[in-house]
């Protein structure tokens, strides 16, 4: 602080003078003060007197010589909201250009509940927003809106380190620009910040650095800014991965001032990259606390027959359980036996975890925060100790454990005649992956065709599952569930050196879809109890409606290769994917995969809530078509399973339910940390797939075909089928094909270079 301040500090204490032993000094002084003992400390201090300048009285324009408006208060922006002056929005980069960025808000005067994205355009409209935050935002006139420019701008280049101080050109947003616009929307600027969304990043220092004690750090997060640091280690970082922290963003800036946190590791070494991917999406990798182990059951632990004096008493049925290569916390089982009348008994029989996990135990809350286990390619990083997640609750082969089952009677057409729900006790006859119960399924068809009796308990099982799965897909297709795609792989890992050899297509079997079928309908089974006995405070699991705007992406591109996409209702939707992919059987069958990739990534993203906290018209899950669902299956890898599981137990009359899950905020609290958590695992785990690919392909290029996925002014966007990579290609003055002329078709979605025929890309073209 400053001498000044230091004095008013003085006469507001008692008796008008400091403490003994306390003085005031400026933090230049302290740096200085200690920089011998304490060379890095420097770092950590950036000196900007106008660092985050706030307009608390009016709106403000640009000063000379600054590069952003300064922001207003939280007062002014506050009551410029509720006066429909602005429009508030969570900030959100395009994921094509960087230069455009985007919210969702109420532009309608007549419809207060109606929502349209409105387009920021350059870095002063964004005016220091990053991705996440939630601004303010005041729109431009009617005569100034425009579209998204539909080109590629993978970097900010033009604003080298030399410019930085230099006021940028007038951004092209503030002139009417109607050509090639297919459609205006509103466009603005960014008046203000409500919530910063700033957090540590990954990243390494600029490839352009050249010397000196400042730089800029490239975040590995392309949505982020670069950020300023000063250091006197920047050569020796140079090729490093580091964790930066922003510390202010000044007006007269381009770019955040920061400081490097530490070093991280070699970039390219797959520990340091894994230690990037799992930090910048703060997965925590923690150790669980001795409190949260001393929760645990002895290793030797097993059950006991008083445990089975409370339960059901299911270890007579033929149990299996069927799961990927390599599964060790497996969450589920099934059996199938037909009775008497001809109908089946159909059991779903998942782990008990809440046995173990007793609520608001230390190891209960440590689930919670962690809330999923995260998958990476080489490793997991579990919810649940790996007592327990991969050896007490995990189902098993040849082993008694303890489960939450749901018996269901139904017949050979899929319906349920009768459901049952209760804790249980099984032993699983065999623990098999897809591939092998396949192979079963296969034989033991292959015996019925040459009217031979199939025993074996299993296979006899497996078919009358696979037979009963089948009709429960039929069916959900024909209610309007959508029968989606998206780019998975597996990889092959040389278990003597820990490295990945291959990759491939990871291969969908039947089986897969079988258990998938029984799952649903646990889940979908479970739902409708709950609903029942605790209408106010159920965890569910909803998938919103996808709005107008987020179908037209793939509307255009279908429309480019001559499909019209019906998307009134998901039943319309998959009707038209299933024609689709009709039509190009014969000529090129991955065209329908392409599609349904596309449609993939116009859905909203399903989310858990409380039952009490939306209409029960929004429990809807869109992409299953199905009024209500949860998560019941996997509670080994899921906490809102452990949180349903104590619900459907108190449903059942098994045990009570604690009054902290009687609460509706309580849930919905719970689960805003889980959809966090989860979203977050999703995002490390695909980072986790990319990272190992390029890994591979590292020392080894390979050749492969690729697929267009999207047509744009300057670049397409291509999709490599046999390995899941995505990327971008730039053609014209800044890509391939040099400083040639290209011809772009929005509405066709089509690029062709001026004379050439031959050169030119179309959607789903190789």
């Amino acid at each position: 602080v400053t001498q000044e301040a230091g004095e008013k500090v003085a006469k507001m204490m008692d008796g008008g003078s400091l403490p003994a032993g306390v003085r005031i000094m400026a933090m230049r002084e302290v740096v200085e003060q200690h920089a011998g003992d304490a060379p890095r400390l420097g770092e950590l201090y950036v000196e900007t007197p106008d660092a985050m300048e706030v307009d608390g009285t009016g709106e403000g324009g640009k000063m000379k010589g600054m590069i952003y408006r300064p922001h207003l208060g939280e007062a002014l922006l506050r009551q410029g909201v509720a006066a429909r002056k602005y429009v508030q929005g969570t900030y959100h980069l395009s994921s094509y250009n960087i230069r455009e960025a985007s919210i969702s808000g109420n532009t309608s005067e007549a419809d207060a509940e109606q929502r349209s994205r409105i387009i920021l355009f350059g870095r002063e409209d964004q005016n220091r927003a990053v991705e996440g935050d939630l601004v303010v935002v005041k729109l431009y006139p009617k005569e100034q809106w425009r579209n998204f420019s539909d080109e590629l701008a993978n970097d900010d280049a033009d604003e080298d380190d030399e410019k930085q101080d230099k006021q940028p050109e007038e951004p092209d947003a503030k002139k009417p620009k109607t050509e090639d616009a297919l459609e205006v929307v509103p466009t603005g600027y960014v008046v203000g910040i409500l919530r910063r969304n700033w957090r540590p990043l990954c990243g390494s220092v600029e490839h352009s650095y050249s010397g000196g004690d400042s730089a800029l750090i490239v975040p590995v997060d392309r949505r982020m800014p670069k950020v300023k640091v000063r250091s006197q280690r920047l050569k020796e970082l140079v090729g490093k991965k580091v964790l930066v922290a922003m510390d202010t963003w000044s007006r007269n800036s381009v770019y955040p001032w920061g400081h490097i946190v530490r070093e991280i590791g070699s970039s390219g070494d797959k520990e340091s990259e894994t230690e990037v991917l799992l930090l910048e999406n703060q997965i925590p990798v923690e150790k669980f606390s001795d409190a949260a182990m001393a929760c645990l059951p002895a290793a030797d632990w097993h059950v006991t027959e008083d445990m089975i004096k409370n339960r059901w008493d299911l270890r007579d049925r033929v149990v299996c359980s069927v799961d990927p290569p390599g599964c060790t916390d497996i969450d589920d089982a099934l059996h199938c036996r037909e009775l008497p009348d001809g109908n089946y008994e159909v059991g779903i029989h998942i782990a008990d975890v809440t046995a173990f996990v007793r609520h608001d135990s230390t190891l209960d809350k440590e689930a919670a925060v962690r809330s999923t286990t995260v998958y990476l390619v080489d490793r997991r990083i579990e919810m649940l100790p790996s007592l327990l997640s991969g050896n007490l609750c995990s189902m098993r082969g040849g082993v008694e454990r303890l489960g939450f089952s749901v018996l269901l009677t139904m017949d050979a057409e899929g319906n349920v005649l009768d459901q049952k729900y209760g804790r249980s006790v099984i032993k699983s006859s065999c623990a098999m992956t897809y591939a092998e119960a396949q192979d079963r399924i296969d034989a033991s068809r292959a015996l019925l065709k040459k009217n031979k009796k199939v025993t074996d308990p299993v296979n006899v099982s497996l078919l009358d599952l696979a037979k009963i799965a089948k009709s429960l897909r039929k069916r959900r297709e024909a209610a309007g569930a959508l029968s989606l795609a998206s780019p998975e792989v597996k990889f092959k890992i040389a278990e003597a050196t820990d490295e990945i050899t291959d990759v491939s297509v990871y291969e969908i079997r039947e089986t897969n879809r079988m258990v998938e079928e029984y799952m649903l309908l646990a889940n979908i089974k479970v739902a409708e109890k709950l609903l029942q006995h605790f209408p106010q405070c159920s965890l569910l699991r909803r998938h919103p409606l996808p709005s107008k705007e987020s179908f037209e992406p793939l509307i255009a591109a279908a429309k480019s290769i001559g499909v019209d996409l019906d998307t009134s209702s998901s039943k319309a939707l998959n009707a038209s994917l299933d024609a689709a992919a009709a039509r190009f059987q014969s000529s090129d069958e991955y065209t329908g995969t392409l599609l349904r990739i596309l449609t993939t990534r116009c859905m909203t993203q399903a989310i858990y809530c409380s039952s009490g906290s939306v209409a029960s018209s929004e429990f809807l899950h869109y992409g299953l078509a199905v009024p209500i669902y949860t998560h019941f299956t996997s509670p080994i890898r899921r906490y809102a399973d452990v949180v349903v599981h104590r619900l459907l137990s108190a449903a059942i009359g098994y045990s009570a339910l604690a009054p902290a899950l009687q609460s509706s905020a309580r849930i919905d609290a719970i689960a805003s940390v889980i959809n966090e958590r989860h979203r977050a695992a999703q995002y490390a785990s695909r980072a986790s797939i990319n990272l190992h690919t390029v890994l591979l392909f590292k020392d080894k290029p390979a050749t492969a075909e690729g697929r267009i996925l999207r047509v744009m002014k300057n670049g397409i966007v291509v999709l490599v089928p046999k390995f899941g990579v995505e990327g971008t290609v730039n053609v014209g003055a800044d890509g391939e094909g040099g400083g040639e002329e290209w011809v772009y078709d929005a509405v066709g979605q089509r690029l062709w270079k001026k004379g050439s025929a031959e050169e030119k890309f179309e959607v789903a073209g190789r």
